[in-house]
């Protein structure tokens, strides 16, 4: 039995897969397998992971059936004592697997660990996402309402995946390591290392940010899960989701904003929990201009993105 499972679930990947599996090849902990889950790929994806010629990756081809699934495959496929998850445009430091995986062995109680990592921009550039300590131990609450976690640097006994019954609900496309790790936070301690030990990778074609305007309907889908999964859950933790539900307020007039919805925008704005921040106040002056200015502003904000990124 291999001391980690990676799991690598992927669709037309070509472009970011060989330097990802390169990333988990090279790591310092070399007792490792790798689950490599195609979700029907119509590129070279299923060529780039058999160059490798390596007897610890695992390659699985399959129709399309989305990332969820795909994420539920790899875990069904996986043997080792722990499992990590890695997309495939994400990389790790060649440390990653050593450091959990001591962290884990040292600390029994802990059932799932998860680290800082960076944003990795098409430029090169860098940033630090988490800053300060972040939650360990009883992270529930935390979760709820500030949520951590990369899923790019999460660790978790592969036991208590099995014991609980855990799996990424197919239903949902966006938030799904949300759903995952709230549900695991709710039954077990959390490990955390301050050190970024990760790259997540920001492209045009990444799947937050095609589907981006469905995370607010779909964490109302999770949140109402949850109350019915765990009964009280809200009353219990009322500030924490009254967090999130404002952020989803945020979410909801920035989709219609960029849909010239502007009346809707501010509606949402007024309506909400959200009233203050410099996020808030920009956002709220915005509904107020005209529609061409916005999308000239819009425009240029994209342009001098893609210059910085």
């Amino acid at each position: 039995m291999p001391t980690v499972s990676v799991n690598i679930p992927c669709y037309n990947s070509a472009p970011h897969i060989r330097e990802t599996i390169a990333s988990v090849l090279g790591q310092t902990l070399k007792d490792l397998e790798v689950i490599v889950v195609d979700d029907g790929s119509t590129d070279d994806t299923g060529k780039i992971v058999a160059s490798f010629n390596d007897a610890r990756i695992k390659y699985h081809y399959q129709a399309n059936k989305g990332l969820s699934n795909a994420r539920n495959k790899a875990i069904g496929m996986s043997g080792g004592e722990y499992i990590a998850f890695l997309d495939h445009d994400d990389v790790w430091v060649p440390t990653k697997l050593e450091k959990q995986v001591s962290l884990l062995n040292s600390h029994p109680e802990v059932a799932f660990a998860y680290s800082n990592y960076f944003w990795l921009f098409p430029n090169g550039r860098q940033k630090l996402v988490l800053k300060g300590e972040q939650p360990r131990g009883n992270v529930l609450e935390s979760f709820l309402g500030d949520y951590p976690i990369g899923i790019l640097t999460a660790m978790v006994r592969r036991q208590t995946i099995g014991s609980l019954g855990l799996y990424f609900d197919e239903g949902v496309t966006v938030c799904e390591d949300y759903d995952f790790f709230v549900r695991l936070a709710y039954a077990a301690q959390a490990g955390y290392i301050a050190e970024p030990l990760a790259f997540y990778r920001i492209h045009a074609g990444m799947q937050s940010i095609k589907f981006g305007d469905r995370y607010a309907d779909e964490l109302v889908y999770v949140l109402g899960k949850l109350e019915k999964i765990y009964p009280g859950l809200h009353k219990k933790y009322a500030g924490a989701i009254g967090r999130m539900n404002s952020r989803m307020d945020f979410m909801r007039a920035k989709t219609a904003l960029n849909a010239d919805d502007a009346l809707k925008a501010r509606s949402i704005l007024r309506s909400g929990k959200m009233r203050t921040g410099r996020n808030f106040f920009m956002l709220y002056c915005a509904t107020y201009l005209p529609p061409k200015l916005l999308k000239l502003l819009a425009g240029l904000n994209a342009r001098y993105i893609s210059r910085t990124r």
